[in-house]
């Protein structure tokens, strides 16, 4: 797991534009853990909004997005006011709340296990990351610990 934070860390401190930082976070997430989807959603603490800035999914074609909602009410919220990741495993196992509508959503279209982690650097958390696995158990403690 220590190359995987290596390649995270390399990724968020380095001196490219933010597109081209979410590809190589999205490629170190595929490469050490592995993950059926991948959303990646950018923080703007100032308008207490979030912007899905990148997506990739089964058929493993990128998707630059723009939408914005809210923070409020949604598990990224939970994710930015801890600080700490999230998951939820096909009912087995779970540290996310569940009444969220948008894992019951994920569960209705295939996905079994959903993990919710903060992107944090100089101490802000700066995006959310959310990977979905096919499978239950998809990623283990070591891997989500390690985003």
């Amino acid at each position: 797991m220590a190359s995987l934070k290596s390649d995270l860390a390399k990724a968020i401190e380095s001196n490219i534009g933010l597109t081209d930082k979410f590809d190589l976070i999205g490629s170190a997430a595929q490469k050490h853990i592995g993950w059926y989807s991948i959303l990646i959603r950018e923080v703007d603490p100032a308008t207490s909004t979030l912007k899905s800035v990148y997506k990739d999914g089964p058929e493993h074609i990128f998707a630059y997005l723009s939408p914005v909602q809210p923070i409020a009410g949604t598990m990224a919220a939970v994710v930015i006011e801890s600080g700490k990741p999230l998951f939820h495993d096909g009912g087995r196992r779970s540290t996310a709340p569940q009444s969220e509508v948008f894992i019951q959503h994920l569960f209705d279209r295939g996905v079994d296990s959903v993990f919710f982690g903060p992107v944090i650097h100089d101490g802000e958390v700066m995006a959310v990351i959310t990977l979905t696995g096919d499978a239950s158990h998809a990623h283990n403690s070591d891997q989500l610990n390690a985003i």
